[in-house]
């Protein structure tokens, strides 16, 4: 009888987890249901061609422009894509300190928008964007302004007496104004034009 010769391990084919394969039946390819799952999904995206079949993790093919809300739901949950996009981007020096400040915030318990990180990003934004000015009401210049500052609806709606309720219908009118996505994007139309008020 011949002997054995050891096969190499078997690892998962999305994230490279060994396999315990006793040496009956079929061997396995994941680990797991999701690891099956996700390369079903990267599959389907290769098919239609919003991804490219090798390099899934680092490249995203889009026929039209990226809005913020889209590459936000591709990035949620994957920390590999988002570490793939944060190294592959030129960054400029204020993008850069931008990011190193939000991060930062965002490790010590800071809002999404806090107002060292929003001067950071102004520089940068600002400048290129060219924007109409609505009219706007004397409440929802100081929504906004608060909002510049980093706070929450309901900091907003305690600070001026108000419902939450009442503060997201405000802030749902605002963004329909300025045609804002977030409210990060809607402070940097604000405070561009700020002066004008």
């Amino acid at each position: 009888m011949p002997p054995r010769t050891s096969s190499p391990p078997l690892t998962c084919l999305e994230c490279d987890t060994e396999l315990y394969y006793a040496g009956l039946g079929r061997r396995p390819r994941y680990c797991s249901q999701t690891c099956r799952s996700r390369a079903c999904e990267i599959r389907r995206a290769a098919r239609e061609g919003k991804v490219a079949t090798k390099v899934v993790e680092r490249i995203i093919e889009v026929d039209a422009p990226l809005d913020a809300e889209t590459v936000t739901q591709w990035l949620n949950g994957h920390p590999h894509r988002l570490s793939a996009v944060i190294q592959r981007l030129d960054w400029s020096t204020e993008q850069l300190d931008g990011l190193r400040c939000g991060l930062r915030d965002a490790t010590h318990g800071g809002t999404d928008l806090s107002p060292g990180c929003l001067s950071r990003l102004l520089d940068a934004k600002a400048a290129s964007s060219e924007l109409h000015m609505p009219k706007i009401t004397n409440r929802e210049q100081i929504v906004l302004s608060l909002i510049c500052e980093g706070k929450t609806n309901v900091e907003i709606g305690e600070s001026m007496r108000l419902a939450e309720v009442t503060i997201r219908k405000i802030i749902s009118q605002l963004f329909l104004r300025f045609s804002a996505k977030n409210r990060v994007d809607l402070a940097i139309k604000y405070l561009s034009i700020k002066h004008s008020y």
